[in-house]
């Protein structure tokens, strides 16, 4: 492995020594970066977008984790965990986000609210932020998922297995 760390051919900046995995290679740790924690090789090209697998589309549309929601029957003591575990604060949301509270900064978001009998309010739900919100539902749709509660900023679907997951326009 060279001593001078490659450059992440996404974001530009150094990559750091990976610790796990079969090799110690090189990854990105920039985590605002799309290729946070992908191998980084010594002088790689940027690769090339894969095909569009998304038929008459015109694009897949590409979905970022930004949110894992956890619905709390006692939010304070719900927050007091979190808060705890991630050593970060979850501070109140802005009205556009709904009632709860969540980390904030460049990294996937942590969120906590209270539970109710919503299709987000029984478990533990991730938020993908996709670039076309509408192109994103056609996708779940033709891949077998189901939309379960549409919106205009977000929606509540099922994966082809039933699991419950959010898309959020970004």
């Amino acid at each position: 492995m060279p001593s001078t760390p490659p450059l992440c051919p996404s974001c530009n900046q150094p990559a750091t020594v990976a610790l796990a995995g079969p090799e110690h290679g090189w990854e990105c740790r920039n985590e605002a970066c799309p290729e946070f924690g992908q191998p980084v090789r010594d002088h790689e090209p940027r690769r090339a977008e894969a095909p569009d697998p998304g038929g008459d589309l015109g694009f897949a549309p590409r979905a970022r984790l930004a949110l894992v929601e956890f619905p709390a029957d006692d939010p304070p003591r719900a927050r007091r965990f979190w808060e705890g575990l991630l050593d970060e604060d979850l501070a109140e949301r802005a009205e556009h986000q709904g009632s709860g509270r969540q980390t904030q900064g460049d990294h996937p978001a942590v969120g906590v609210h209270e539970r109710g009998a919503g299709p987000g309010d029984t478990h533990a739900l991730p938020y993908f932020t996709v670039a076309d919100l509408e192109a994103a539902l056609a996708r779940v749709r033709e891949l077998g998922g189901s939309i379960i509660h549409p919106g205009q900023r977000w929606a509540i679907c099922r994966d082809s297995e039933g699991t419950p997951f959010a898309l959020a326009a970004g």
